[in-house]
């Protein structure tokens, strides 16, 4: 069996949700690395990070701009400015 970073049995590729409202870039920096870090991307296909968008963009600029990480394959920008999708890279 295999669980994603929550604890959540996973039975399939999935998709994950993390939410980073209320936090500052610091916070979201902390909790996305930490979250890439316990994500296996054979079990997981996408993260969606809602990060808000009506109190500031800063959580926004985070997320689309400034967020790197070797297990994302790219940055999937949502009609809904309050949303990002990550598509991380399966392994060959």
């Amino acid at each position: 069996m295999a669980y994603d970073f929550t604890g959540n049995l996973l039975e399939k590729r999935e998709i994950i949700e993390v939410d980073l409202h209320n936090l500052n870039v610091w916070e979201a920096r902390e909790r996305m690395d930490k979250v890439l870090a316990f994500t296996d991307p054979e079990l997981v296909e996408e993260i969606v990070v809602i990060h808000g968008h009506k109190k500031g963009k800063a959580l926004q600029k985070f997320v689309r701009k400034e967020l790197d990480n070797h297990k994302i394959d790219r940055k999937f920008l949502s009609m809904n400015d309050g949303r990002t999708s990550l598509i991380l890279k399966r392994k060959a």
